[in-house]
């Protein structure tokens, strides 16, 4: 590996500071701001390998329940974490192929089609 010591927020930044110029102009405005706002306040201080499939899983299902609690019974949460995650696997793979990781945590990371329901129960 070539930095075991690399937090997401540190490899966010050469990511999006190297992917950048390829990416069409709405995405090189929004992409940094939903790493800034969505994924980095929780995930951004853990070291790269420190990222599990678990953590991310256990990620999902906590900001499934934040957005259900603003918005109950809208699909629009779900798809705003399942977008998340989208992004978080683009930046975990990227990791792999820079060498940081020798496999992403992200592959298995199931987003449920809808947030559950109160207590847990479907």
């Amino acid at each position: 590996m070539t930095n075991p010591t690399m937090t997401l927020t540190q490899w966010c930044r050469i990511w999006v500071n190297t992917e950048r110029a390829t990416w069409p102009a709405l995405a090189r405005r929004i992409t940094p701001v939903h790493l800034r706002t969505r994924i980095l306040p929780d995930l951004g201080p853990l070291l790269l390998t420190e990222i599990t499939p678990d953590l991310l899983a256990q990620h999902v299902v906590e900001r499934l329940a934040v957005h259900r609690e603003v918005r109950p019974g809208d699909l629009l949460p779900t798809l705003s974490v399942a977008a998340e995650m989208r992004l978080l696997r683009r930046v975990l793979d990227a990791a792999v192929d820079a060498g940081h990781l020798e496999t992403t945590p992200a592959i298995a990371v199931y987003v449920p089609d809808r947030a559950p329901a109160a207590g847990g129960a479907e």
